[in-house]
């Protein structure tokens, strides 16, 4: 199965937050120095601002996973279970002769009601795709405003 009109749902790959801070260990003392005095300062704050905001996107790139991962495990067992539908149907007809039986309206019926849902399922994916390749668009722009300033923290530095 699977779905042939989305991309897969992405792994838990969200890196740590860390602050790569290229500063000799005989010179950290000098950098907290510089960061408290103003420019540095605010450019530090920012980091720091910036990095909190990388972090505060995590649970909603969680939550869109998990939404994902269930819809697409909800559209896997209704597409499993037309299969099942269909091999008991063409069974059922080999089996008879001629006559139709009630129980043929039922599984039609069963059928075009699991199509629907998988109709709404992927609907669901997709929205849930879309908000999620949103989410790490805005997550991946704070990584690189974040990239900048630490940037311009070390060349101020230097």
């Amino acid at each position: 199965g699977g779905m042939s009109d989305s991309s897969p749902v992405p792994s838990d790959d969200e890196e740590p937050v860390t602050l790569p801070v290229d500063v000799p260990a005989n010179r950290d003392r000098a950098f907290q120095l510089f960061v408290t005095r103003k420019e540095g300062r605010e450019l530090h704050d920012k980091l720091t601002e910036l990095t909190r905001k990388i972090k505060d996107t995590a649970p909603g790139l969680q939550e869109l996973r998990r939404s994902m991962k269930t819809v697409q495990a909800e559209l896997e067992v209704a597409q499993a279970r037309i299969v099942a539908l269909r091999a008991e149907a063409k069974q059922s007809d080999e089996a008879k002769s001629g006559s139709e039986a009630a129980e043929d309206v039922i599984i039609d019926e069963e059928e075009y009601l699991l199509m629907r849902s998988i109709k709404d399922y992927k609907k669901d994916f997709r929205k849930f795709r879309e908000d999620y390749d949103a989410a790490k668009a805005r997550k991946d722009d704070l990584a690189s405003e974040r990239s900048q300033v630490q940037g311009m923290l070390l060349d101020d530095f230097q």
